[in-house]
């Protein structure tokens, strides 16, 4: 609990010391195979996976896994839960087609331990339907997130957070899909939802303004919307924060279609930064090192 409050605190390097102590501590008293020792793991992986190192917090998903399916079994919540955290740290390094299998894996196990209207299955269902958006899989995206959207509004407050998250991921899934007027009826549906959104939410939606207002072809106020993202972001998680790299690769995506001024050499010097901040962070074959390339390229 400790290491995660560190890490809610915005004390990362604190909390993964106090985390490896606490592991290395456990694994001397009670040996290797003790069934605490994946929750360890996975608290550790937490930390580095949201604070920008993915890559660091895969293997340790991994040897997690490895020993629950010994000690705690792959049919049980437990392992389902530490799944969907590997899901999550596979989508953000770039690899999603594991990702997606992953979060299969996960789901199913949920379901069928948890039923479908539990609201941890209906979290580990809308990360998946955020993935799977990224995917260009849109119907299938929207199909979850509305199950989720249905599970959350049952169970929840009317202004919690996670129904208006819920939301937005079906604003940005509608729009994705070239649906603007429903999206807009989403973004409203939010905004009532949490007035007073957290820094965090608020960058999304603005995200999810700048894709109506680029879809609407008005590539100046899409730029400024993600521009007034990323500071939100910036202030709440930091640069290295996924949705921060993607909102930054948008913006130089947008540039380089309006190419008014010095908008391609602005583009070009936005994705080699963002290839400079990600090139140990992402997989060889992640599909946004082609769209850097996109825009580097002469």
């Amino acid at each position: 609990m400790l290491g995660r409050t560190l890490s809610d605190l915005k004390r990362p390097d604190e909390a993964e010391q106090f985390l490896r102590e606490a592991l290395m501590e456990r694994r001397k008293l009670m040996g290797e195979d003790d069934p605490h020792i994946p929750w360890r793991l996975t608290e550790l992986a937490r930390v580095l996976d949201n604070h920008g190192r993915s890559m660091e917090a895969l293997p340790l998903y991994q040897e997690a896994l490895e020993i629950a399916a010994r000690k705690i079994g792959e049919d049980t919540p437990s392992y389902a839960v530490m799944m969907n955290g590997l899901a999550m740290s596979l989508q953000r390094v770039g690899d999603l087609p594991a990702s997606d299998r992953t979060f299969d894996r996960a789901i199913a196990v949920a379901r069928a331990r948890w039923g479908p209207q539990n609201l941890g299955y209906a979290t580990m269902n809308l990360n998946h339907a955020l993935l799977l958006m990224r995917m260009g899989r849109l119907v299938e995206a929207r199909k979850k997130a509305a199950e989720v959207e249905q599970v959350r509004a049952a169970a929840l407050a009317a202004h919690h957070a996670d129904l208006a998250f819920a939301r937005l991921a079906l604003a940005e899934i509608d729009c994705e899909s070239d649906d603007p007027v429903r999206a807009r009826a989403w973004l409203d549906q939010f905004a009532a939802t949490v007035p007073d959104a957290s820094a965090d939410l608020k960058g999304l939606s603005l995200a999810a303004e700048s894709c109506l207002a680029r879809r609407a072809g008005n590539l100046d106020q899409a730029i400024a919307f993600l521009a007034e993202a990323d500071s939100l972001i910036d202030k709440a998680s930091g640069y290295h924060h996924p949705q921060r790299l993607l909102n930054e690769l948008m913006r130089a995506e947008l540039l380089h279609q309006r190419n008014q001024g010095n908008d391609r050499a602005d583009a070009k010097a936005v994705a080699l930064a963002i290839l400079e901040a990600i090139d140990s962070k992402f997989v060889p074959d992640a599909p946004v090192r082609g769209r850097l390339a996109r825009l580097i390229q002469p």
